[in-house]
């Protein structure tokens, strides 16, 4: 969580000089940052240790604006919505995979999911489907407290055994 604090922050100070194009440099290069730190490391788990840091300051930069693009270039919705599903499928699929390489994550994080958000943002939603609208917005909070409801699960499944 203290790299996304950091990035907002950071985006608080920068918001009025980062245009279009400043983004897309920003994008690009921690985005090649982010897959040459994957490959290094063998693994997209970064920053939650000392020895990473340096990997999870790029990857929340990466990720926060490659949403800035998205935003800045959202399209108008006109693909049916019918193309969520395959794209839902393909993400699980990609999520599910017991692949274990770093070309893999790092094709995967820096080239598909941005890909799949931008498509998935082109989706017209019918008004029965304003049930993914919301998932979206609970997204966020459901990330923050994942964490400390694993690790007491964990703990608990410890205890037990």
């Amino acid at each position: 969580m203290s790299f996304e604090i950091a990035v907002n922050v950071l985006w608080a100070a920068l918001i009025l000089l980062v245009d279009r194009k400043c983004a897309w440099v920003i994008t690009a290069v921690t985005g090649g940052l982010l897959a040459l730190t994957i490959l290094k490391y063998g693994t997209a788990d970064l920053g939650a240790t000392w020895t990473t840091f340096f990997g999870g300051a790029v990857r929340t930069l990466f990720g926060f604006f490659t949403g800035v693009l998205v935003w800045h270039y959202r399209p108008k919705p006109v693909l049916p919505a019918l193309l969520l599903w395959p794209m839902i499928l393909l993400l699980a699929t990609i999520l599910c995979l017991p692949i274990r390489s770093s070309v893999f994550d790092a094709v995967s994080i820096v080239l598909i999911f941005p890909l799949l958000l931008y498509l998935s943002v082109a989706c017209h939603l019918q008004q029965k489907q304003r049930l993914l609208s919301v998932l979206g917005r609970l997204s966020y909070a459901l990330y923050i407290v994942h964490v400390p409801i694993l690790m007491t699960t964990v703990g608990l499944l410890k205890a037990t055994h």
